[in-house]
């Protein structure tokens, strides 16, 4: 048996299994990892709203890092799917953002994957309800460390991330700035571009046909009205799973709103 593995400090490589011990087949980023100070994480368990448990990792600046002050500035991520995972891999976003000085958190809010069914399932039909005060309660997390100035937390993620962000600068004005990558923002125009468009039905309990007022309430189009946090909007023109549309709609709504 060989497998890929990875930890938070060292990308993936080939380890045969199948012998009385372990035995690393590929030695790909060794000489590179001589070079770098990286940050080892920091596993926690941060209460949400409803006293549930939500694992999360904190990445804090390497020794060789500079100082962005005392107490620094933080990031919250959010990842993607919502049915994936942070974990115990490396990540490279991660790890950058740690060497520049900020302190990352990340977690898996409910509907990630990795903690049941129950888990996983339980934001279908209201996406920004449950998983956002998740997402939420990790930002209180950060912002409560003596470490961390509160006033200086930003948040950003992609795919379902994006989304996350977009629909956090339409609730909040706590950060300090967001990072809205690859994101949904509108529902109703996503199934009609999209290569997934059966993804909506499953996860919004509601069609643009049978219920386009559960479609609206569910997109952060909706409450772009609200934003006042400075917003970087990234899309790549030829992603056909989040089309570009979407980043378009959300940075023409701020660029309106000014």
């Amino acid at each position: 048996m060989v497998a890929a593995i990875t930890s938070p400090t060292r990308p993936a490589d080939l380890w045969q299994l199948s012998g009385p011990e372990p035995v690393r087949l590929t030695a790909l980023n060794d000489g590179l990892l001589k070079e770098l100070d990286l940050s080892e994480p920091e596993t926690v368990a941060v209460a949400s709203t409803d006293e549930v448990a939500v694992e999360a990792w904190i990445h804090r600046p390497p020794a060789s890092a500079p100082s962005l002050g005392d107490p620094g500035p933080g990031l919250l991520y959010i990842h993607g799917g919502p049915m994936t995972q942070y974990g115990y891999g490396f990540f490279d976003e991660f790890q950058m953002a740690a060497a520049e000085g900020f302190t990352v958190i990340a977690g898996n809010p409910r509907g990630s994957d990795g903690y049941g069914e129950e888990w996983a399932r339980c934001i279908i039909g209201g996406l920004g309800q449950r998983d956002w005060d998740d997402v939420m309660a990790i930002a209180d997390h950060l912002a409560a460390r003596p470490d961390i100035d509160e006033n200086r937390i930003g948040i950003g993620g992609g795919s379902y991330g994006g989304f996350m962000t977009a629909w956090a600068i339409g609730h909040t004005d706590r950060f300090r700035a967001a990072l809205v990558e690859r994101a949904v923002t509108n529902w109703e125009t996503f199934v009609g571009t999209t290569d997934i468009r059966f993804f909506v039905a499953p996860y919004l309990n509601a069609t643009v046909e049978d219920d386009v007022d559960a479609i609206r309430h569910q997109s952060p189009i909706t409450y772009a009205a609200n934003a006042t946090t400075p917003t970087l909007i990234i899309h790549s023109e030829e992603d056909w799973r989040c089309p570009i549309e979407q980043g378009e709609q959300l940075f023409a709504a701020l660029r309106h709103l000014g």
